[in-house]
């Protein structure tokens, strides 16, 4: 997923707004609690699960959420049937006296009816209208479908349930019209299983749904059911769902769910996003998880990750209270996405295990609260991984030989110092805006990349190693605390706007014996106090 898709839906973070500034506000509540209670000793827990379970122990709070990758046990639901069930029944009219009329129509077709109409086909719709007497009319009509749509209501026109259509003896759900605020499916219509909904089949009765049961011959959760119906509470929903569609229940405010169907097989992207209550959550290796299926659910706060799960990009994107993660197995087993864990801001402990070789892109982007020190056998730091990560620090060792990708360090503001254990590989913007104070580079560095400690405030000195030849574009713009520098001989390059929006650099002296033939473009641009 890129970074520029991520969070498509604009209007649903809108409405969210309010909501998630309260959930937010509560939960920092818990969370300090939990940050004050943790207390795990860091030797004699070596076993992953003894780990998890006296952090566990340590952090509960009511009302807290724990992901563990157990098996969900099954629930046999029985779901009756509304009460406005349809029936066939024989329409009778209000009159005096009772007259039968037979009108021919085209030849085109054999079918007998009450009122014959020309038709292509010898399919019927049959339509049920609520009127005002104590009567009901049926009209039957050609159609060019094999299908049967039915609208049913009660004889009080502005009571309507629901409409749904029949095909291959199968009935689907189509749209739910009452605005009572609990709503049964039933199992049957007209002597049919209902065995599917539709998309949105919800979207018309969003603030007044409340409660939902769903019948057992349902399968599938489809996109976007309950898209929006921000004051629905509970659903039951039966063992036998297979699967949940992109955001079914995305911006459902008030929605708590205690745990997922035991059949489950496929959670799609956004499908809990912004959900009130998802507890007891149970990662299955049997599930197959899309990339967003969990995120910006704040409501949970621990995750206690097997190999076995099948991971996916910004799984857990925006989990605003989750505060602690363990992966179980050793690191060599799992395989991991992009931006699991982004913009978990509350994420302050990951529990890693065995020889951790890389860091994906984005995957901790964003978690302003975590602490970890750098494993010293990671051999690449992808893009954007650590950006953000105001608490790492104030020294971060850099290991020998490591590749750090663009902006990897990006904004982490409270790292003072960089260390290199021997050469490493930069890119583009990779210690942009930290807070460093010195310019640190690793051995046989031949190249500033552009923008690398771009806005680096606190950096106040710059001595260029030997073995620096060039310097890319903006690589020092905005370090408004330097007010000095050499530009050593050796240089053969220097970027545009390499040294712009300098502040306070009063003093940059070039040497004679210098490489270069001409000063960039805009170099030194916005340095108002160089003399």
């Amino acid at each position: 997923m890129k970074l520029n898709n991520i969070g498509s839906a604009r209007k649903l973070r809108r409405t969210a707004a309010a909501f998630a500034a309260a959930v937010m506000a509560a939960a920092a509540m818990h969370t300090a609690s939990v940050d004050a209670r943790v207390q795990v000793p860091q030797s004699g827990l070596t076993n992953p699960a003894v780990r998890f379970a006296a952090v566990t122990a340590a952090e509960t709070v009511p009302g807290a959420t724990t992901v563990a990758a157990t098996t969900v046990s099954a629930v046999n639901t029985t779901t009756k049937a509304s009460a406005t069930t349809i029936a066939q029944t024989t329409t009778k009219a209000s009159a005096t006296t009772i007259a039968q009329t037979t009108t021919k129509a085209s030849a085109t077709t054999t079918a007998q009816t009450t009122t014959k109409a020309s038709a292509t086909t010898t399919a019927q719709t049959t339509t049920k209208a609520a009127v005002v007497t104590s009567g009901q009319t049926t009209v039957t009509s050609a159609a060019t479908s094999s299908a049967q749509t039915v609208t049913t209501t009660t004889a009080d026109d502005t009571q309507k349930d629901f409409t749904y259509e029949i095909m291959d003896g199968k009935a689907t759900l189509l749209r739910w019209n009452s605005t009572a605020p609990d709503a049964v499916i039933p199992e049957q219509v007209e002597g049919c299983p209902v065995t599917a909904i539709t998309s949105y089949a919800f979207q018309d009765v969003r603030s007044t749904l409340r409660t939902v049961r769903i019948p057992e011959s349902v399968t599938v959760i489809p996109a976007k059911l309950f898209y929006e119906c921000s004051q629905l509470e509970h659903t039951d929903m039966p063992e036998t769902v297979t699967e949940i569609g992109n955001s079914a229940f995305a911006g459902c405010f008030s929605l708590y769910l205690d745990h997922l169907p035991a059949a489950l097989k496929s959670v799609g992207s956004e499908a809990f996003q912004y959900i009130g209550m998802l507890r007891n959550l149970e990662l299955s290796a049997d599930i197959s998880y899309a990339s967003n299926a969990f995120s910006c659910v704040n409501c949970i706060q621990r995750l206690y990750i097997s190999s076995d799960i099948r991971l996916s990009d910004y799984m857990f994107y925006g989990c605003g209270n989750l505060v602690y993660v363990c992966l179980t197995d050793s690191i060599e087993n799992y395989k991991l996405p992009e931006g699991l864990f982004y913009r978990c801001r509350k994420l302050r402990r990951f529990d890693w295990h065995g020889t951790w070789k890389s860091v994906p892109g984005s995957f901790f982007q964003g978690c302003a609260s975590l602490e970890l020190e750098i494993p010293k056998e990671l051999t690449a730091i992808g893009s954007f991984a650590f950006f953000g990560c105001n608490q790492l620090g104030p020294e971060l060792m850099i290991p020998n030989g490591c590749s750090v990708g663009m902006y990897a360090f990006g904004d982490c503001t409270g790292i003072r110092t960089f260390r290199f254990a021997g050469s490493a590989i930069l890119n583009d913007g990779c210690f942009s805006n930290t807070g460093v104070t010195t310019l640190n580079l690793p051995e046989k560095a031949t190249a500033v990349p552009a923008q690398a400690f771009k806005n680096c405030k606190q950096l106040a000195e710059l001595t260029f190693p030997n073995t620096v030849r060039s310097i890319g574009n903006e690589a020092f713009s905005g370090c408004t605390a330097l007010k000095s520098l050499e530009i050593p001989s050796v240089l053969t390059g220097i970027g545009e706007q390499a040294f712009s929006n300098c502040i306070a650099l009063e003093k940059a002296e070039i040497s004679d014996q210098n490489a270069l033939t001409a000063v960039p473009a805009k170099m030194f641009s916005g340095c108002t106090a160089l003399k």
